[in-house]
């Protein structure tokens, strides 16, 4: 008998099913990014007011941010990508600035 355990959604207490996909990870010491992100956090107004410690906590402690998890909650990444090269189309940010702009008609 082998007994082991398997990770579960602790929201859900549903099965995970895991997966190896490519990520995309920000390096928030390049530019002084994560400088500039503690800056704005502390400018905005949060609601709740817990919502600004906590987002200012995790971007002092984090070493990398990973914005490409998959959730069932989140903005999801909008990019068009070159399926047998992995390279980002050089016209996405055209490609949709021309959707919002048919969106907003």
């Amino acid at each position: 008998k082998i007994i082991h355990k398997y990770p579960h959604c602790w929201r859900h207490k549903t099965k995970v099913f895991l997966r190896i996909t490519p990520q995309w990870f920000i390096n928030l010491d390049k530019k002084n990014l994560r400088e500039k992100l503690i800056k704005n956090i502390k400018e905005t107004n949060w609601i709740p007011k817990w919502g600004k410690t906590h987002m200012e906590n995790m971007i002092k402690k984090r070493p990398n941010w990973c914005i490409s998890r998959q959730r069932i909650w989140g903005v999801p990444i909008t990019l068009f990508v070159n399926k047998k090269t992995l390279k980002i189309h050089p016209y996405t940010n055209k490609i949709i600035d021309k959707i919002i702009k048919i969106i907003k008609k």
